[in-house]
């Protein structure tokens, strides 16, 4: 059987985007969905119900964290409104790994391991602070992921829409700083800043890297 990740998640405060708010909400969940895929080369099949929920596979366990990052990156920049603005756009993700036993034509009709570990990560947020959770089959990996995915969790929530859309575009394309300020209309040091100084995606990826070495050393 192969290892495979499951996201489940649903949109925080979907109920204050209400009208063309919750169809402007929706489209960008496809958007960005579909820009991950079209950037990473890597397939997530995703399925939507309830309006605000979601559940996607992504074959590459190890990948996995950092697409969901990107996610929240990529939704949060596409908040564009004064009045969304006062509540960014977000998602409450919970990252299940494991085996997937049936892979049927859709994401809803395929089960496993890795769906039941997804669902209760998920679960488990509620009764948290964090809009961030992962379980896998290995007690010592989930142990240590559970500290620092929470503090990963503080980051990513108090990014601005600026530097949730910076961090977003050089997590996709790692274009060059130059390129990348260009295109923001924005001065390399400024850019720095978004990023680094004040996103602290500098960070960020030291998490990102241990989580996939710990994920690629454990997973079949």
């Amino acid at each position: 059987m192969d290892t495979i990740a499951v996201l489940t998640g649903d949109i925080v405060n979907s109920q204050k985007s209400i009208g063309d708010g919750n169809v402007r909400l929706l489209e960008a969940i496809k958007e960005t969905f579909t820009e991950i895929e079209t950037a990473t080369g890597i397939q997530i099949p995703f399925e939507m119900w309830r309006g605000d929920s979601f559940q996607a596979i992504i074959e590459k366990p190890e990948m996995a964290m950092m697409i969901a990052l990107q996610f929240r990156a990529g939704l949060k920049s596409k908040t564009k409104s004064k009045e969304e603005a006062r509540v960014l756009w977000d998602v409450r993700i919970g990252i299940g790994i494991g085996h997937i036993s049936h892979r049927g034509t859709s994401v809803a009709s395929s089960n496993g391991e890795a769906f039941v570990f997804s669902g209760k990560a998920f679960d488990l947020i509620d009764k948290s602070r964090y809009n961030l959770n992962v379980l896998t089959p290995w007690n010592d990996v989930t142990m240590e992921l559970a500290v620092s995915v929470a503090l990963a969790d503080v980051i990513v929530t108090g990014w601005t829409i600026k530097q949730a859309e910076a961090i977003y575009l050089h997590m996709l394309y790692e274009k060059k700083q130059v390129k990348l300020a260009e295109r923001l209309n924005i001065s390399q040091p400024a850019l720095q800043k978004r990023i680094n100084e004040y996103g602290n995606y500098y960070r960020l990826e030291l998490f990102l890297k241990r989580y996939k070495s710990l994920i690629e050393a454990y997973a079949d």
